[in-house]
């Protein structure tokens, strides 16, 4: 989980009138305390969020359902390049394809997508079936993708940032895990995360009165989750300045 968190941070900004000295610094004092706790609420939301969606991508590792339709799919996958299949068979996979969408719902329901990729970077099903479904991530326009590049640098196991997908027309994140059939590498398991969970945690204004927010930055300074105090979606659109955010970077604070 460190992986995931250690990529963003989390600001709290507010304003407040000081009437007097001594009056104004309690008021302050007060509005800190309070931000603070609120800060730490989200914090927690955020860390359980991430603790949650790791585990769960750890799991499809070992998850006999999904490895045997990666398995069965890809074989069926690979036979479709040399031939027309059988009927009967096309037929069985379009009954495994319902039962593993139903799988999803009931497993994964935390990721926005799963892409089933082979070895050479083939994305033979997607829960979804968007525009990268039967397409190659190292080919065409998704060769320039964050996950093209990070799949090709980390075959292993990798985690990709948040940047704006194209096929979802929206920020995602993935989390991939290799797929290890009978000891050896037969591809990947592409966990695509939407933004807009954690964004629902950051948008709630309870208890930040009128001046105050909280939100996510990312290293590049961007914002990760939308102000309550800027019209359109500030999600990898608002970039901030780096006088105080990279010095929390290096703070860790």
């Amino acid at each position: 989980m460190k992986k995931y968190i250690s990529l963003i941070i989390l600001v709290i900004c507010t304003a407040f009138i000081q009437p007097s000295v001594a009056f104004g610094e309690s008021i302050q004092a007060e509005t800190f305390q309070r931000l603070d706790k609120i800060r730490e609420e989200k914090k927690k939301q955020l860390f359980d969020y991430l603790e949650k969606i790791s585990k769960n991508a750890d799991a499809i590792k070992s998850d006999s359902v999904m490895l045997d339709f990666f398995d069965i799919k890809n074989k069926y996958h690979q036979l479709k390049k040399l031939k027309t299949p059988p009927e009967g068979l096309s037929q069985v996979i379009e009954e495994l394809k319902n039962k593993i969408d139903d799988h999803y719902i009931r497993k994964y329901l935390s990721f926005y997508d799963v892409l089933f990729v082979d070895k050479d970077g083939d994305i033979f099903y997607t829960i979804r079936k968007q525009t990268d479904y039967n397409k190659n991530i190292f080919r065409g326009e998704l060769s320039k993708t964050a996950l093209a590049r990070q799949l090709k640098m980390h075959p292993d196991e990798t985690f990709v940032d948040y940047q704006y997908y194209a096929v979802s027309d929206e920020p995602s994140s993935f989390i991939v895990k290799p797929v290890i059939i009978d000891g050896l590498s037969e591809g990947w398991f592409v966990l695509q995360c939407a933004i807009n969970k954690i964004n629902n945690m950051f948008t709630q204004a309870k208890g930040l009165g009128v001046t105050g927010e909280v939100f996510l930055v990312n290293k590049q300074n961007y914002m990760l989750t939308d102000s309550r105090f800027y019209g359109d979606s500030s999600i990898l659109k608002k970039h901030l300045s780096p006088k105080n955010i990279e010095a929390k970077f290096r703070e860790k604070a």
